[in-house]
């Protein structure tokens, strides 16, 4: 019995250690490149070139205008702010920016002077 447990032990390992190789070279893991050639990211941001298909973040997030509902992202400066929604489980996806601005995708956006951590009325649309 001990050896059936043994050889079962032994394909697990094997079995996650394949996949974990598989995911590090899928994830660019592989070593090829630098780091300067990867984009760098921090909360959202991405460092991009210039895009002009890409609305300034200033245009989008504006308080009591609708955010798009196709809205994928903005340029802030330099910086490339990726969308990161809630999804909800009724099927609209919450986003926010620079911790002041909150909108469902396709509504209207809202602003929280003092940030959304401490808005009512953000804790109750992101508890959807």
């Amino acid at each position: 019995m001990s050896s059936i447990c043994d050889m079962m032990r032994r394909t697990v390992q094997m079995t996650v250690g394949a996949a974990a190789l598989v995911l590090l070279v899928a994830c660019g893991g592989s070593g090829e490149g630098s780091a300067a050639d990867k984009p760098k990211q921090t909360n959202g941001q991405v460092a991009a070139e210039k895009d002009d298909t890409v609305p300034p973040c200033t245009k989008v997030w504006v308080a009591d205008q609708k955010l798009p509902e196709g809205y994928e992202g903005c340029m802030n400066g330099d910086s490339l702010e990726v969308l990161v929604t809630h999804d909800c489980e009724d099927g609209r996806r919450l986003a926010s920016y620079d911790d002041k601005y909150w909108a469902f995708l396709g509504d209207t956006i809202s602003f929280a002077a003092s940030g959304t951590s401490g808005d009512p009325a953000y804790a109750k649309a992101f508890d959807c």
